[in-house]
């Protein structure tokens, strides 16, 4: 049995295909931070300077790093200036990896 493969497409164009770890691994930042809630514009300011990657989709705000601990880390604890903002820290995905490489999101 072969392995697993994807092919990323836009506009009828493959973009990159292959097994779907590698794919995540060589083309996009390992860990996610996805953060909403009232005060997020101002976040978001602070966070390009925590992260090499930092973007809007609707009404989240995605932030790409090797490591978020220093965004997590705005976020927390008692002195947090954002105690309104909710986040979820999760790997990077496939439809990451298809928003970096179209710019479009999967239900665009």
């Amino acid at each position: 049995m072969g392995s697993t493969r994807v092919a990323i497409m836009d506009k009828g164009r493959i973009i990159v295909e292959g097994p779907p770890r590698a794919l995540i691994a060589q083309h996009i930042e390992p860990q996610v931070l996805e953060v909403h809630g009232p005060g997020d514009e101002q976040w978001m300011e602070r966070a390009r300077a925590l992260a090499p990657r930092v973007e809007r989709a609707g009404e989240t705000i995605f932030c790409y790093a090797q490591n978020v601990d220093a965004a997590i880390a705005s976020l927390q604890g008692p002195d947090s200036a954002y105690p309104e903002l909710v986040y979820l820290h999760r790997p990077a995905n496939l439809e990451d990896l298809f928003l970096k490489l179209t710019g479009r999101d999967l239900r665009d």
